[in-house]
């Protein structure tokens, strides 16, 4: 064996113990914590269910400009189906086959609907935003067409990121290092573990590409609405000192999406330090993502639910005294 062999042979042997120490990739091999029980068995599913129901609600009484909220409220459904089907399973100690080689096509279709539902939001708040500001109505067909397309440049590199392999439970245990068998989560048969493909270990293409996600995830939605926060904030201290109303709307989902995005940025910026995160951080990011989806709903609901339930009850009325 020369000396080139050698090397691709180590190089291999550490691709695959990271994989496997990986939290995120393969859930199953690890050890369910108290903290990741709470997180994916209680939290996940309870909230999942709420926002569910919340973001179905919207569908029938929509917020203005009313078809954008019900686009961002299907694609906020689909988030929460796929969380609750990608964080419970290892939760609940589900035999690995039943969901891991799904696996390998929930996460990207996790991240592209992630990235079309951010953007989705941003051109919500916008919206409203500008109404609030000049008293006029704009369109949103071509920025909604826009968010599409840079989720499919998210969705189509990470079909290429995953892929599915078989190893022995003896393997494992050897690329895991473990010694103790009494608390190991597989047995000594094949097992289903999730890899990163050849693809990825490219060391230029995976910077290239943490930093593209970094740019369109965090950097453009976040400075976007940190900007129309700020500037709601300001028009809103406006109108209360020449008592006009104004919409909180804006002001309160920047809010919620820049407040729980803060663990995520953290994430991301640890990756591009080349530090390891906590995998406590790793298990509480889809906690948080569900959390932004069911916000949404309740800050619509609490802000003018009241408003569009007394306009459909006065349209009801006007149609029975017509008839």
């Amino acid at each position: 064996m020369n000396e080139t062999e050698s090397y691709d042979i180590h190089d291999n042997t550490t691709f695959v113990s990271q994989d496997l120490n990986n939290v995120f990739l393969n859930p199953h091999l690890h050890n369910n914590t108290q903290v990741g029980w709470w997180i994916n068995v209680a939290c996940i599913p309870s909230v999942t269910g709420l926002g569910l129901f919340l973001n179905f609600w919207i569908l029938f009484y929509p917020p203005y400009p009313f078809t954008l909220p019900r686009i961002l409220s299907v694609s906020d459904m689909l988030l929460l189906l796929l969380y609750c089907w990608d964080c419970t399973p290892p939760g609940l100690d589900l035999p690995p086959h039943m969901y891991i080689p799904a696996s390998v096509y929930t996460k990207p279709l996790l991240e592209g609907l992630q990235t079309f539902s951010t953007y989705l939001l941003v051109i919500f708040i916008s919206i409203r935003f500008l109404r609030m500001m000049e008293h006029a109505d704009y369109g949103y067909i071509r920025p909604v067409i826009y968010s599409l397309f840079l989720s499919l440049l998210i969705f189509i590199p990470d079909i290429f990121t995953y892929e599915t392999q078989e190893l022995t439970g003896a393997e494992i245990r050897e690329y895991l290092k473990i010694t103790e068998l009494e608390e190991v989560k597989f047995q000594v048969e094949m097992n289903v573990v999730v890899r990163s493909t050849q693809f990825s270990h490219d060391t230029n293409i995976e910077n290239i590409f943490l930093l593209f996600r970094f740019l369109v995830l965090q950097i453009t939605p976040v400075w976007i609405l940190i900007i129309i926060g700020l500037s709601a904030y300001w028009r809103k201290t406006v109108n209360q000192r020449l008592r006009r109303s104004s919409d909180p709307v804006p002001l309160a989902l920047s809010l919620l999406f820049l407040v729980l995005n803060l663990p995520e940025l953290s994430f991301y910026l640890l990756i591009i330090l080349k530090e390891i995160p906590h995998q406590n951080l790793l298990r509480v990011l889809p906690l948080l993502r569900v959390l932004v989806c069911t916000g949404k709903p309740v800050i619509y609901l609490f802000y003018e639910s009241g408003a569009q339930l007394r306009k459909y009850v006065k349209h009801k009325q006007m149609k029975r005294e017509a008839y």
